[in-house]
């Protein structure tokens, strides 16, 4: 309680109007969070929205081992004869151009980070951010970026497939690969992120992301309004 006072105050003194918090998805929680949540409603806190989050639960291989669908185990085994790679490598300018491409074709858009913030960011947290390919011949196919948010959880920045391979089902075989690396180092949940902006849900992203075996959870965000009443209020 004490922090979350010296908070409003911090902000208060700058005659700031309100203050918005994001929680984290549950599954980025080491120890039940319900404490803080309270908390935030018992300080005046209102739940401004709701966003549809989606993640995998990997230590249990049945809910992610066929990724949704039989289909989709079908294309994994034809695009590893086919030559099919996935690597985690640690360059990002071999991943940054279909990032900025995917953006710009699908939705008009320049990707939040810029090839420099990538790279600071591998270079600051070097074994927590992953550049993940899949590769034939030398040509990059499809791409993600992932951060290690806790030693348990793993989040999604990104993901791009080219063009070039549009016509193939190349996801399952990433998102496949990763999910046994993940399991493997023991991470027990694969976060792809939000679906959704306030009541708009994207439902072509998430259905992608169920038939990648994921599930709903969701990301809250609180807002304290109007800074100046809150301390009147605390004068009473």
């Amino acid at each position: 309680m004490e922090r979350l006072e010296q908070l409003i105050g911090h902000y208060q003194a700058r005659n700031i109007y309100a203050v918005e918090i994001r929680l984290a998805e549950p599954i980025f929680h080491r120890i039940p969070e319900g404490e803080f949540t309270y908390l935030l409603w018992h300080r005046g806190f209102t739940v401004k929205t709701q966003e549809i989050s989606t993640c995998v639960q990997l230590d249990k291989e049945s809910s992610w081992q066929k990724l949704g669908r039989k289909k989709n185990l079908t294309d994994i085994r034809k695009l590893e004869r086919d030559g099919y790679v996935v690597k985690n490598i640690p360059d990002a300018e071999k991943v940054y151009p279909l990032i900025e491409d995917n953006l710009a074709n699908k939705y008009n858009r320049k990707p939040t980070h810029t090839l420099p913030d990538l790279k600071k960011l591998k270079e600051t947290y070097p074994g927590r951010i992953h550049f993940y390919t899949v590769e034939i011949n030398g040509s990059v196919a499809a791409v993600t970026v992932l951060f290690d948010v806790t030693c348990k959880a793993v989040h999604t920045f990104y993901i791009a497939q080219s063009n070039e391979f549009g016509n193939i089902n190349i996801l399952p075989l990433l998102f496949y690969k990763i999910f046994e690396e993940y399991r493997r180092r023991n991470f027990d949940w694969y976060n792809f992120g939000i679906s959704s902006r306030g009541q708009e849900i994207k439902w072509g992203m998430l259905e992608f992301k169920e038939r990648m075996g994921g599930r709903a959870t969701t990301r809250q965000v609180w807002v304290l309004e109007d800074l100046a009443e809150y301390k009147k209020m605390q004068a009473l």
